[in-house]
């Protein structure tokens, strides 16, 4: 075990400094000792000639050699006039070298750094340097002061270093003040403080645990973890006795908490006839309102007579696609001139995309508009491709401005069509509902088209769900597999585990797999494996074997693997470095905290990001990046996203993703991992939309154990909303 020390001496020498993660190599001159010594550790902004102590223990690298491995840091500045000089023309502050650091020591001597900082002014005194330059020392000067301050400030909470250039972005000088005054809202609004860290911080400082101000936040943060899990809202008691355990306070404290929150208007409650009292966030409590007064106006809606010769007009539009619909295919044609919101759900081969093309001609030959939409940028492309008409995603067509953080459509100003169709629509969170339903127009035809079976959205609400409980409109189930589609084994083996069979288990053999004499006729194989690690051979000998190259298969664009959870040896994080060393072994490194990205890496985004025009979800390739400009483009589709350093933390690799980000898309293949360690999250409509991503072909890789383990496992967390009961109650 290492011996805890100190060192202190003047920095000679940076060697490294990874500008995102703040890792350090230094040389420094210790203090009455001859020669230089290593020092490795996260650092503020440090320069040479500053005087340094460091707190750490001495290590052996087996290939650097002996070095000092720094755990806290103190800096401080220069007193020496040599030190001063150095120190400034390391390119602490922009505007100065070696020269101006020279004469700026020799104008104003050991009270440099004190001009600089407290009577800038008094740099126009020193030749060359104009108030352009004087402004570019001081801002300079301002920004390494804060970072240092904030980094210092945040070493001793167990802060990572990369949030403090985050915090002084956002706050400047203030960064530190912040966060003493008010740590809980810093949380809301910087990415990577979580409420747990503020937290921490705020008990440092001396809040008592049972401060109305930390248990208000608690509240709060716990209704926002809900619905991050996909609720919006809590029942009101049992949510108090969670609070109060998760606090670890009195549930007096929690219960006084409540009633300060509902009566300040951060809190709603609404009544359940089911679950008694639920409290919500403001936010999602007015947007169910809006939504289902929305969908209300939409279904009362008066719309054109229908024309004499509907059945005429429907025979026309089936026979211009050269198609045969089936029953309810034709009820739900029927129902389009009829009705003023249509849902229609069915599983993979039960004839939706034929049916919205359908609907699409019907519509044409009466003349009457229409616009096409999916809530992801590829679930768009492959509507498009599949009705040969201009489809986008719904933020597009809602015309959300990121500047303004708006959706150009909306009540005031709805859509100029007559009909509104929406594929993928079991996707559709309730915050981005809201935002649809309020610009439906008037006499407008709302048609959503999803499968109920699949995953809830990733975002809160239920909405498809929701509205079909609630009653309101005309639901047309597809139930029948066509002909075409019967002969997929993908489809076929989807209803199977729909239905809770389990899929046809004639896998093929792992043997057959490192062979590479997988039957490429088939597009549905189960390969048997022991173990995670075993599971991860085989993907690397499917993916680099003969079978993808017979396939004609690319493995970043056409393939995706897949997998229940994060952790594990076959869970994402793990899979994606094991495929990144596979696919991409010589892509030059990217700086990017402690994620190690590379040039020609496959990521995807994990946020919305409005102003990029890239949402959660999004799958890219990184196409370039500048050391020089601290920029990395990211290739989507064909648009190239610039993202500076410090905001890689969006993105994540993509060779392997979880089947809840997969929802909304589809690829030529998909691998699947299926372990029994993952035994959690196996639930039936998870394989069910794993299977169903797959467009040519589906490989389930794992322990037969967990594909039962699934299949049998319908039980999930009802989620807790209000919508359809709103619905149900005003209809």
């Amino acid at each position: 075990m290492t011996e805890e020390t100190t060192l202190s001496g003047t920095v000679e020498k940076i060697v490294f400094t990874n500008e995102q993660s703040r890792f350090t190599v230094l040389r420094l001159r210790p203090d009455g000792e001859p020669g230089l010594a290593t020092v490795v550790g996260a650092f503020p902004p440090v320069s040479p000639g500053e005087s340094a102590r460091f707190s750490g223990a001495w290590i052996r690298d087996p290939r650097w050699g002996r070095q000092f491995q720094a755990r806290s840091f103190e800096l401080a500045l220069p007193a020496t006039l040599k030190g001063i000089e150095r120190y400034l023309a390391s390119g602490v502050c922009k505007g100065v070298g070696g020269e101006t650091a020279k004469r700026l020591v020799e104008r104003f001597g050991e009270n440099t750094l004190r001009v600089i900082e407290e009577t800038p002014e008094r740099l126009l005194e020193v030749e060359g340097i104009g108030p352009f330059r004087a402004k570019r020392i001081r801002e300079g000067w301002d920004r390494e002061r804060g970072v240092r301050e904030v980094m210092v400030f945040l070493q001793g909470h167990d802060i990572s270093q990369r949030l403090a250039l985050k915090l002084w972005k956002a706050y400047g000088a203030r960064a530190v003040e912040r966060l003493r005054d008010d740590p809980y809202s810093v949380a809301e609004e910087i990415d990577g403080i979580g409420w747990r860290t503020a937290d921490r911080i705020a008990r440092a400082f001396g809040m008592a645990p049972e401060s109305p101000s930390r248990v208000d936040a608690g509240l709060q943060f716990l209704l926002r973890e809900r619905a991050n899990q996909g609720h919006t809202g809590a029942p009101r008691e049992a949510f108090e006795a969670r609070a109060a355990e998760f606090l670890e306070v009195d549930l007096t404290a929690v219960e006084a908490s409540s009633v300060r929150l509902l009566a300040g208007g951060r809190l709603r409650e609404r009544d359940d006839a089911e679950r008694g009292a639920i409290v919500l966030l403001p936010q999602l409590d007015r947007a169910e309102a809006e939504v289902a007064e929305d969908i209300l106006r939409i279904a009362g809606g008066r719309r054109g007579p229908v024309p004499a010769d509907l059945d005429a007009r429907v025979a026309d539009a089936v026979q211009g696609g050269g198609i045969e619909l089936g029953e309810m295919q034709r009820l739900a044609l029927d129902a389009v001139l009829r009705e003023r919101i249509l849902i229609v759900t069915g599983g993979p081969g039960t004839g939706k995309t034929t049916l919205v093309r359908s609907v699409l001609r019907l519509l044409e030959g009466l003349g009457q508009s229409s616009a096409l939409a999916a809530p992801t940028g590829r679930a768009a492309k492959r509507l498009s491709e599949a009705t040969g008409r201009s489809a986008g995603t719904l933020h597009r067509l809602l015309e959300w401005d990121p500047r303004s953080g708006v959706f150009g459509r909306a009540r005031s100003r709805p859509l100029e069509v007559d009909a509104v169709v929406v594929d993928e629509a079991s996707m559709i969170d309730l915050l981005l509902m809201q935002a649809l339903a309020g610009a439906v127009p008037d006499g407008a035809l709302l048609l959503l088209v999803g499968d109920t079976d699949q995953l809830p959205p990733v975002g809160p609400g239920d909405v498809l769900r929701d509205l079909i409980a609630g009653g309101i409109g005309r639901i047309i189930r597809l139930d029948k597999i066509y002909r075409q589609a019967e002969r997929s084994a993908i489809v076929r083996n989807a209803h199977r585990v729909n239905r809770g069979e389990l899929p046809d288990l004639s896998e093929a053999s792992a043997a057959a797999v490192e062979a590479g004499s997988l039957d490429a006729s088939r597009d549905f194989h189960i390969v048997e494996s022991s173990s995670g690690e075993r599971s991860l051979e085989l993907l690397r000998s499917l993916l680099t074997g003969p079978l993808v190259q017979e396939l004609g298969l690319d493995p970043f664009h056409d393939v995706q693997v897949l997998a229940p959870m994060y952790r594990g040896v076959p869970g994402v994080d793990n899979v994606n470095r094991e495929l990144q060393a596979l696919l991409n072994p010589s892509g030059r490194p990217v700086a990017s905290g402690e994620s190690a990205f590379r040039v020609g890496d496959k990521v995807m985004q994990i946020r919305n990001n409005y102003q990029k025009d890239v949402w959660n979800g999004d799958i890219g390739r990184i196409a370039d990046a500048d050391a020089e400009s601290r920029e990395v483009r990211v290739d989507f589709d064909g648009r190239l996203v610039p993202y500076e350093i410090d905001s890689l933390d969006e993105l994540t690799l993509a060779y392997a993703c979880s089947v809840h980000k997969s929802q909304g898309s589809e690829y030529r293949a998909v691998f699947v991992l299926l372990h029994a360690e993952h035994a959690v999250m196996l639930r039936r409509n998870l394989l069910y939309t794993a299977i169903t991503r797959g467009r040519e072909w589906v490989f389930l890789l794992g322990e037969r154990r967990a594909l039962a383990m699934a299949v049998r496992n319908v039980r999930e967390e009802a989620r807790v909303t209000a919508l359809a009961v709103r619905l149900r109650g005003r209809s």
